[in-house]
């Protein structure tokens, strides 16, 4: 269960991949490498990242996510991978999920086919589920829009293989912001062989476009009208960061919403949120009470660590160790080539506090200059290497983010 629920947070986490452009290296970016809990870096519970090669013509895919990512298992070696392809525009065409059955063989679990209109927007998505290595389920989710390329219309179908069904039907409808008014939910009765309303979803906007309200209501069959499910608050910062979002569940007997739970959000004074803490409401009191809050850190503007903590006896108790996420990066190189017959080079450990190693792939026949800047693009270190294997004492550089450049290939470490 712990091990389920660990992967699981590991593969919401890197559902937005971490990606910036650094001034120093204009062509250059930063792309997500791994991500891991504290314990157990490179084994159980970890995710790494296999990056495109030759795309384009180019060594590395620079402007692309991940092709293949990987859950890591000490026992057997790489346990759970899904790759992905790309179309001329970087957009994902296919996506397969596959786990190692710890011997031979890597076996599907699910893959993912997605079309694109000519705006680069979804225009059908299909997920096949496998079971005994055949598809044995088909999730298919078809999109419309309407003349500003706002979604138009949702219809999911689902079911087995040859009985793919109706299941719901969505539209949006809009007004003068961004985001829709009002969302109508049908679904399909295999009964009647017709839509029927469901649900409705209402949005309200602050004068900044922001949804300050999301009211869910369902479909009263008897009496021919919508009643109150559950709604949403949001409160926004004057940078229009969201710092706090409640749910409130609608009470029946006493025709009113009744709060459930709510998190407060906190950021740094680079706008980057800090703290999120999740609070449960105290019906008896009549208050929020804390339960869990998660703290990130920061380096450069990189996302580095998340640390959860519990409430207990009135204050958060020490974070476990072995629910601490951590971040790891690495270069996205330059389209230029390197001519000094290096091909590629790896450096290790990394984050490291003593000494550096740097290997190199690739045949020379004179030295070649190995430089270490740091970010403000300051050379801290030059030093000419003949040695595919050189070992490099970083203990006197002050803590942060490091760039290792080998000719024209460039890595990145972390001084803690």
């Amino acid at each position: 269960m712990k091990n389920n629920f660990r992967f699981s947070k590991l593969l919401l986490i890197i559902i937005a991949l971490v990606q910036f452009s650094s001034n120093l290296f204009s062509q250059e970016n930063i792309r997500l490498l791994a991500v891991a809990y504290a314990d157990e870096v490179g084994n159980t519970d970890s995710l790494s990242f296999v990056w495109s090669g030759n795309r384009h013509g180019v060594t590395y895919s620079d402007a692309l996510p991940f092709d293949t990512s990987f859950r890591w298992n000490e026992a057997n070696g790489t346990f759970f991978r899904q790759i992905n392809t790309f179309d001329a525009y970087n957009n994902i065409i296919t996506t397969k999920g596959q786990h190692y059955n710890g011997a031979t063989a890597w076996i599907n679990e699910q893959d993912v086919t997605t079309t694109y209109n000519q705006d680069n927007l979804p225009l059908q998505s299909e997920t096949n589920y496998w079971q005994n290595n055949e598809i044995s389920e088909v999730s298919r989710i078809t999109y419309s829009y309407d003349g500003q390329n706002r979604f138009l219309s949702l219809l999911w179908e689902n079911g087995p293989l040859d009985d793919v069904q109706n299941n719901s039907f969505s539209h949006y409808s809009y007004g003068t912001n961004e985001g829709p008014d009002e969302i109508i939910v049908e679904s399909w009765s295999e009964l009647g062989n017709e839509w029927i309303t469901s649900d409705r979803i209402s949005y309200t906007y602050d004068a900044s476009g922001n949804s300050v309200l999301q009211l869910n209501e369902l479909w009263n069959v008897g009496l021919n009208e919508f009643w109150n499910n559950y709604r949403f608050l949001s409160v926004y910062n004057t940078d229009n960061n969201l710092i706090e979002y409640t749910t409130e569940l609608w009470d029946n007997v006493n025709e009113t919403f009744t709060p459930l739970n709510r998190y407060i959000y906190l950021y740094n004074s680079d706008g980057k949120l800090e703290e999120s803490i999740w609070q449960n409401y105290d019906e008896l009191d009549e208050e929020f009470t804390n339960s869990f809050k998660e703290t990130s850190a920061y380096s450069y503007g990189l996302l580095m660590s998340t640390t959860p903590q519990n409430w207990e006896n009135g204050d958060w108790a020490d974070p476990a160790e072995e629910y601490i996420i951590n971040f790891y990066y690495d270069f996205v190189p330059t389209a230029i080539q390197d001519q000094s017959g290096i091909s590629e080079i790896s450096i290790y450990p990394n984050p490291t506090s003593e000494k550096l190693l740097v290997n190199y792939s690739g045949k020379i026949n004179r030295p070649v200059k190995l430089e270490i800047i740091d970010q403000s693009g300051k050379k801290v270190l030059t030093r000419e290497i003949l040695n595919q294997l050189t070992e490099i004492a970083v203990k006197d550089l002050a803590p942060g983010i490091y760039f290792v450049r080998l000719n024209n290939l460039t890595k990145i470490f972390i001084k803690n």
